[in-house]
C-alpha cells in the first residue's frame, strides 16, 4: 500500500514534465482561477508540485507570475466566502459547516495574499526624545559645582 508521499515521488519519477511557456500558463491559468497547486497537478500531463516549486526558484518571471496567480486566487476565495455567508443555512449542522468552509478560505487567502487578506497587527510606541547634550552639561556642572 502506498502513502501520499510514495505515490508523489513516484510520478515524480515517471511524470517527467519540462518548463515550457505553454505548461506555466496552463498552470497559472488554472491557480489564479482558484485551483489550488495540488488539483492542478493530478491532472494528465502536469508536472509534481515539488516540479513548479523548482520553476519557482529558477526561473524569475514564472517566479513572479506564480506569486500573482496566488494573489488573484485568494481574490477568488475571498469570492467564495462572500458566496457561502450570503447561502442560507437552515440547521445548525449547516451553520457550522459553513462557518468551517469560510474559515478555512479565510486562512488560506491569508497565506496566499498576507498583503490583502492577513490579519493587520497594530502596534503603537511612545518615544521620548532626551537632550543628551544638555543632560550631559548638567552633570558636568553639578560635577564640577559638587
Amino acid at each position: 500500500m502506498h502513502d501520499a508521499a510514495t505515490h508523489e515521488a513516484t510520478r515524480a519519477v515517471t511524470t517527467r514534465v519540462h518548463f515550457t511557456p505553454e505548461i506555466a500558463d496552463r498552470i497559472l491559468d488554472q491557480i489564479s482561477a482558484g485551483k489550488s497547486l495540488t488539483a492542478v497537478c493530478k491532472a494528465k500531463g502536469m508536472p509534481a508540485p515539488c516540479t513548479i516549486y523548482r520553476w519557482v526558484q529558477a526561473i524569475p518571471a514564472f517566479a513572479a507570475r506564480f506569486e500573482m496567480a496566488k494573489e488573484e486566487r485568494a481574490h477568488m476565495l475571498a469570492d467564495e466566502i462572500l458566496a457561502i455567508a450570503d447561502a442560507p443555512a437552515e440547521t445548525n449542522e449547516q451553520v457550522q459547516r459553513a462557518r468551517l468552509r469560510v474559515d478555512t478560505r479565510k486562512w488560506i487567502a491569508s497565506k496566499l495574499a498576507p498583503r490583502f487578506y492577513a490579519d493587520r497587527i497594530e502596534a503603537t510606541a511612545v518615544v521620548a526624545i532626551v537632550d543628551l547634550a544638555g543632560a550631559l552639561e548638567a552633570a558636568r556642572r553639578r560635577v564640577i559645582d559638587g
